[in-house]
């Protein structure tokens, strides 16, 4: 797809839509340019199919610079030409040494720099991806999964966060997964979000539920009404449900 002409990767994209080959669209929007990416997630949006788009918010990475890459491949050129000169026999001992302690110094600070970049990958496809999750909430349950999916396992914490934020600023989903009393879920979305008001609302989505709470014997839910809730009078109340003695 990259480098070729935009009306040419449209067909390829309505071929593949066309054909229900979401599977080939989830596996390009991992690693195709920007541009492209836009178009598949523009494709699957309007396709009303929304796991790709979760797939890429989780493990997505964004692209990386052509000039770090040929910088790297320069240093590494130069060490293979002075090994190419140990046939000529004239490489003292001392400096074969010093230029192997270069070498090895180099592939420390190469390793170093690389997870300082993955610490910094800022993909704006994630965010689209999670930007689109968010708005389908409201008519596709498989976005409410997806976003769960995100918050729980994407591979950057922003990613997590923002998708827990989606969530929680989505008060029919809090207030459906209370109904449901999937409590691990919320107290999965509180946790990413690092938000107080976001652990206050989804413990006010499971204090409605309290008495079957106490039935299922979900203590871990209980607790996290006692510590979240925004009034002290539900958080004694779970407490002594906790401990009814």
């Amino acid at each position: 797809m990259d480098g070729t002409h935009p009306q040419e990767v449209a067909k390829g994209i309505e071929a593949l839509t066309s054909a229900g080959r979401w599977d080939v669209l989830g596996t390009l929007l991992l690693t195709c340019s920007e541009y492209s990416a836009r178009a598949l997630v523009s494709a699957c949006t309007q396709g009303g199919v929304y796991w790709p788009l979760m797939l890429a918010a989780c493990a997505r990475r964004q692209l990386r610079r052509m000039t770090t890459q040929q910088q790297m491949a320069m240093g590494r050129r130069v060490f293979r030409d002075l090994d190419a000169l140990e046939d000529v026999g004239g490489i003292p001992d001392t400096v074969r040494a010093e230029a192997e302690d270069i070498a090895a110094a180099a592939d420390r600070t190469r390793d170093i720099a690389a997870r300082r970049e993955a610490e910094r990958d800022t993909d704006p496809i994630r965010e689209l991806c999670i930007n689109e999750l968010g708005t389908a909430l409201a008519r596709s349950p498989e976005a409410l999964e997806g976003l769960l999916i995100v918050a729980r396992g994407a591979a950057f914490e922003e990613s997590r966060r923002r998708a827990a934020m989606k969530l929680a600023n989505h008060q029919r989903s809090i207030d459906a997964l209370g109904a449901a009393l999937r409590t691990e879920e919320l107290i999965l979305i509180a946790d990413a979000s690092r938000l107080s008001p976001v652990a206050a609302k989804c413990a006010e989505a499971m204090n409605q539920h309290l008495d079957e709470l106490v039935a299922k014997g979900d203590t871990a839910a209980l607790q996290f009404v006692k510590e979240k809730h925004a009034e002290a009078r539900i958080r004694a109340l779970a407490a002594a449900k906790l401990s009814p003695g």
